[in-house]
């Protein structure tokens, strides 16, 4: 399962950008779904990015 960091969509499928957005998408990583995945926007106010 791929995710948009953007967006936080997930989508089941081979795409490699997301087709609202246009990011990239990443692989969930072990442990994370699309529930508990950050967002850009959500490291960027924890001070990650």
């Amino acid at each position: 399962m791929k995710f948009c960091e953007y967006c936080g969509k997930s989508f089941d499928d081979d795409r490699e950008t997301c087709p609202d957005c246009g990011a990239k998408l990443r692989s969930l990583q072990n442990g994370e779904d699309e529930d508990n995945a950050l967002t850009v926007i959500e490291m960027m106010m924890l001070g990650l990015l």
